[in-house]
């Protein structure tokens, strides 16, 4: 296996996605049906086939039946199930209620929404090994299936290391896949970033960033991903342009 030995991951699925949901009897966003699989169910797979071993998924708690059927239908996998109260707070609010729920000292943290093939958390290994970092973001310079003006942005020094992360920023020279490896001190970061009503996982990297850790991108340019927000998002990945990020995803899953 070319993953990291023991290594876990952490799957944000609090949000409440109500931009893919007409009315209250819709599926919650990572139950949205995507082919013959749930929308949570590709980031996992496709991290157990580079090796994840444990995940530790965070939910509305509302809807915390609704996942654990989805994730009990996955063969091999094992998981904690994070119920989230407030998912209001944002998706940085969320990763810091793993703290204490993840054994290993570094590891994944993915957006539910995000589709990519296995070659991408490979290469955010790779990196992570080589650098030294403490936070390696899976960034793309020249995104193709994704709607730039909603992505988070990051904007990258020469070496390599992130000045700052965020949807909002104006300079900016790469946005993020929703895949990160992370070690465990940023969950020191922790009563520092409590203090704010929302805190998003940006604001999570910006804040390490403030405390003198390092923060690097894994470049993955010209490797096809997407995310899936909209409506629009989801009929693009089933039957437009995007279709064949979903037909790679599909392929690699098949055979892995």
């Amino acid at each position: 296996m070319n993953g990291a030995p023991n290594i876990e991951a952490v799957i944000l699925a609090a949000g409440l996605g109500i931009r893919l949901r007409n009315n209250d009897d819709d599926p919650p966003k990572f139950a949205v049906k995507v082919s013959d699989e749930h929308l949570v169910a590709y980031p996992i797979k496709m991290l157990a086939s580079v090796g994840v071993k444990k995940f530790t998924v965070v939910v509305f708690e509302d809807y915390a039946d609704e996942i654990r059927e989805i994730l009990d239908g996955l063969d091999g996998i094992k998981y904690k199930l994070i119920k989230n109260g407030y998912p209001e707070k944002g998706n940085g609010y969320s990763f810091l209620l793993t703290d204490g729920h993840v054994g290993s000292d570094n590891f994944f943290v993915s957006m539910c929404d995000s589709l990519y093939p296995r070659r991408i958390p490979l290469k955010l290994l790779e990196k992570f090994k080589k650098s030294g970092a403490d936070v390696v973001v899976g960034a793309d310079s020249y995104p193709l299936y994704i709607d730039v003006d909603e992505a988070t942005k990051i904007k990258v020094d020469g070496n390599g290391n992130v000045v700052r992360i965020g949807k909002n920023l104006v300079d900016f020279n790469f946005v993020d896949v929703g895949l990160f490896v992370v070690n465990k001190k940023l969950y020191q970061l922790k009563s520092q970033l409590l203090k704010r009503e929302v805190v998003e996982f940006s604001d999570v990297i910006n804040k390490a960033i403030e405390n003198n850790l390092r923060v690097v991108v894994a470049d993955i340019t010209g490797t096809p991903w997407t995310e899936i927000d909209t409506f629009y998002d989801l009929s693009e990945v089933l039957d437009g342009r995007r279709k064949i990020v979903l037909d790679m995803l599909l392929r690699e899953l098949r055979y892995s």
